[in-house]
């Protein structure tokens, strides 16, 4: 399931523990700094989901074919 982050880590893991499946959290709205996006990511792996869904954080960057195959390591 796709989940908007809620912005409060104790409020997303609640969401992720009540859930009977696997929840994915957005990337969220496009963000000039990529640091915003990978923090989101973090507080939702930390909350417990199982990965994130990006898009305009990728396909919006300077370079997306750089960008993209080193999110899973930067999270």
């Amino acid at each position: 399931m796709k989940i908007p982050y809620t912005g409060d880590v104790d409020s997303f893991a609640n969401l992720c523990c009540v859930s009977q499946v696997p929840v994915l959290v957005l990337g969220g709205a496009r963000s000039d700094n990529e640091r915003d996006a990978l923090e989101l990511f973090a507080e939702g792996l930390e909350a417990g989901c199982h990965g994130c869904l990006m898009g305009r954080n990728v396909t919006k960057s300077p370079d997306p074919k750089v960008d993209a195959p080193t999110l899973p390591g930067r999270a």
